[in-house]
């Protein structure tokens, strides 16, 4: 037995150390029931963390189109299947990294709508040693949430009326009869200060 551990040890003395390897790591930001944060709306901030460490590891925004209307909206898409297609607004970065990772991913956006009205969500996921996420494997962060533009306040016989613009987190309008039907949406308001 001594025999046999003794040249196993040997070896294990002389194995070189795990290489870092690259591996591409793509986000997106998904508007909650319509379509990803891009260009349209000014993108969304990608911030990728080290879990356990809390450095951060990588920051940008997600850039390119809202994505394919028909299959993000269709009711049968299977939820294993990728809504996402080639220029469908992400991030993309490329980390070094030896060992498992396990990373926190915060979106925040879009990034054209004023800062008090932007949102904010995070996952953890775990990315492995040359095992890239990209294409249909990517990190897609939901946002839940709408765009409100606030286009005139008056006060007509003691009552304040306010007409405003509504849209979708990626820019995408919410109209009557459209794919956001505004006849379906019941918003109220309140008057805060």
């Amino acid at each position: 037995m001594r025999a046999l551990l003794a040249p196993i040890l040997a070896l294990s003395l002389f194995a070189a150390p795990l290489q870092a390897e690259p591996t591409q790591l793509e986000v997106s930001a998904l508007a909650h029931g319509a379509k990803f944060i891009g260009d349209r709306s000014g993108g969304a901030r990608i911030t990728i963390t080290d879990a356990e460490t809390g450095e951060i590891l990588a920051e940008g925004i997600t850039t390119g189109g809202t994505g394919n209307t028909r299959l993000i909206m269709a009711a049968e898409q299977p939820h294993w299947d990728s809504i996402a297609t080639e220029g469908t607004a992400s991030f993309v970065t490329e980390l070094d990294i030896d060992s498992p990772l396990q990373l926190a991913i915060t979106a925040s956006g879009p990034l054209d709508a004023a800062p008090e009205d932007r949102v904010r969500a995070s996952v953890m996921s775990w990315l492995l040693p040359g095992d890239s996420r990209t294409g249909d494997r990517r990190v897609i962060i939901e946002l839940p949430g709408y765009l409100v533009d606030v286009l005139n306040i008056k006060q007509t016989e003691g009552r304040l009326e306010a007409t405003v613009d509504i849209s979708m987190l990626c820019g995408c309008p919410v109209i009557p009869g459209g794919w956001w039907d505004a006849t379906r949406i019941d918003m109220q308001a309140r008057l805060v200060g």
